[in-house]
């Protein structure tokens, strides 16, 4: 059943879906020779960038009660959010579930200041040193840091020089 709809904006609109080969042009709101109404079909009415339109204020629906509106709308938005949904859904299922370990991330050498390009999961397993600084690891403790945690729940971690190591000759 055809609906009478009015252009809100000002200058021509219009509204194009060519699967079904549709084609309407109205003119800008307030066009004094009328071209501002046009009359569009139940395919018009249920496509789901035309009711985003109709929502947005672009078009407005005329001689019809509010329930009709919402009624002829109901498809077109159920399917623009249906058509959403499962867009959202490839992204997540195409993106790689999320693992701390491998995450790399710049960090300083303790002893050299170098930057150093790490992963996560080296870096909570032995202390960040330049390679040719790697033999030194043992003169660093592995420290908990109390009330902090990653993403695991897991202990947010540091390296702290031992005391003795730092005070030996030639160190």
């Amino acid at each position: 059943m055809p609906v009478l709809v009015r252009n809100r904006k000002p200058g021509p609109t219009v509204f194009v879906d060519d699967t079904h080969n549709v084609f309407v042009q109205w003119g800008g709101a307030g066009e004094a020779d009328g071209s501002d109404v046009q009359e569009v079909g139940d395919n018009v009415l249920k496509h789901p960038s035309f009711s985003r339109n109709v929502r947005l204020g672009v078009f407005e629906l005329i001689d019809v009660d509010e329930e009709k509106a919402m009624q002829l709308l109901a498809p077109g938005v159920a399917g623009a959010t249906a058509a959403q949904a499962a867009a959202d859904q490839a992204v997540l299922d195409s993106l790689e579930a999320s693992n701390i370990e491998n995450d790399i991330m710049e960090v300083k050498c303790l002893i050299s200041g170098e930057t150093l390009y790490k992963s996560y999961g080296d870096i909570r397993s032995a202390p960040p040193l330049a390679d040719h600084l790697a033999d030194q690891a043992s003169q660093f403790t592995r420290v908990e840091i109390p009330g902090t945690f990653n993403s695991k729940g897991e202990p947010e971690i540091a390296w702290v020089r031992t005391p003795q190591a730092a005070s030996q000759p030639g160190q």
